[in-house]
């Protein structure tokens, strides 16, 4: 797993909020929620939920863990039979989900596996 990367939507780093907003809405999106995800368990406010080790409580991760999340995308229009993991295509979740008017942000639901 390499730290550095969020797959097909880009870098993780920096952690500064700007995305150059080139690549669609749904990837953008995704890559912000993502590099989200990363500064809070560089600073220690996620932590480490999933694996053997931390059967019995978490343990602080400063590496984002990307096996230990899923998106589900609620609106504008939501994916309804399955959820999608960090980095991977929108071009096999993503069809079809955004409507061409201004203001049509995307809302995700974000899913944390809990061991």
């Amino acid at each position: 797993e390499l730290y550095w990367c969020a797959g097909s939507w880009g870098m993780l780093y920096p952690f500064t909020g700007n995305v150059l907003g080139r690549d669609g809405i749904l990837r953008t999106t995704s890559l912000m929620a993502t590099r989200t995800l990363a500064a809070l368990h560089r600073r220690g406010l996620e932590w480490l939920t999933v694996g053997d080790e931390v059967m019995c409580g978490g343990e602080i991760a400063p590496f984002l863990p990307k096996n230990q999340y899923r998106f589900t995308v609620m609106y504008p229009t939501p994916e309804t039979d399955d959820s999608h993991v960090i980095g991977e295509s929108d071009l096999l979740w993503g069809m079809g989900r955004v409507l061409p008017a201004v203001g049509e942000d995307p809302v995700y639901l974000v899913w944390r596996w809990l061991d």
